[in-house]
């Protein structure tokens, strides 16, 4: 696990040498803003992957659970596409670590050094403060996010979570680092409220 945490702090600590004022300049495991999924997955591995009971799918569709073979820091990745584009454009990509053996500080720990590296990227960034507030799936209030948020001045953002799952749920405690565009930042602030 700490080869992984290294491997994933020098990712954002040389991706890009110089500052940055594009999301598409900001890459998970490759994939950015506005590239075609379909570069990266098979289009069976997202059709599979459609999550269509999600909150609404009339504008979004998230895929869910998706792998890359030859992934080096995540172990799995959630990616939005506008619903019924067949060039499945990304509007949101999200990678997850997972933490199994209670080590959420761990996460907590990782979330600050990411975000740290993400204001260094980026030229002009509003960094929100870091929040922990109870994630809206679980109803009894006992599944905690803290979450640090960075928004670009043209309203796309990258969001860093730690997710910590209450024990009633078979999910495991992550972190999460999301891209998303400024439309399907909205679209999930409406989504979860």
């Amino acid at each position: 696990m700490n080869r992984l945490i290294l491997i994933l702090i020098l990712t954002f600590s040389f991706q890009n040498l110089t500052k940055a004022d594009d999301i598409r300049d900001f890459q998970i495991e490759g994939m950015s803003i506005g590239d075609s999924a379909l570069n990266y997955f098979s289009k069976s591995t997202l059709e599979n992957g459609k999550e269509l009971s999600w909150y609404d799918t009339k504008v979004f569709t998230p895929i869910r659970d998706i792998m890359l073979s030859d992934s080096k820091i995540y172990e799995s990745y959630q990616i939005a596409i506008k619903t019924g584009d067949k060039s499945y454009k990304i509007q949101g990509i999200e990678g997850f670590i997972f933490y199994r053996n209670n080590d959420f500080d761990k996460c907590l720990s990782q979330l600050d050094s990411i975000s740290n590296d993400i204001k260094k990227l980026f030229t002009k960034i509003n960094s929100s403060d870091k929040q922990t507030y109870k994630h809206s799936y679980d109803k009894s209030g006992k599944t905690l996010v803290t979450a640090i948020h960075h928004t670009l001045k043209n309203g796309d953002q990258v969001r860093v979570h730690c997710v910590d799952w209450a024990k009633k749920y078979s999910f495991i405690d992550q972190l999460r680092i999301s891209i998303l565009t400024k439309e399907y930042a909205k679209f999930l602030e409406t989504a979860y409220k």
